[in-house]
């Protein structure tokens, strides 16, 4: 994320497509990377169901989705459901504890971020 001098502006959870389906099979993409506010996270989930027309090689059991401030639908797949609970659990503790350190005006937020 972004820091000016000693104030937080937007820590930032950012990834990379490893794959696209409409490329040939495995092929990797470039290194573009998208990014996303932490604190623009409204719900992290484990989804109930998938559009399959959009999702149809997703494991439901490894997927979770991401809800932005801004409307957006970020949807992850993992390697095992253990992975994704793992993975879930730890993201919005951390979108939670940045956000309670903020809150309180704890300035240690500025070393842990």
């Amino acid at each position: 994320g972004s820091r000016l001098s000693s104030k937080i502006v937007h820590p930032q959870f950012m990834w990379k497509e490893m794959f696209e389906p409409s490329l040939h099979p495995r092929r990797k993409l470039g290194f573009s990377c998208d990014s996303l506010e932490l604190l623009g996270m409204v719900r992290i989930l484990k989804p109930s169901e998938l559009e399959r027309d959009i999702y149809p090689y997703a494991k439901l059991s490894h997927t979770f989705v991401i809800h932005s401030q801004s409307g957006g639908i970020h949807v992850f797949e993992s390697r095992s459901e253990y992975e994704r609970d793992w993975f879930v659990h730890g993201l919005k503790l951390v979108v939670s504890r940045l956000a309670s350190m903020i809150i309180v005006g704890d300035h240690q937020m500025f070393v842990e971020f």
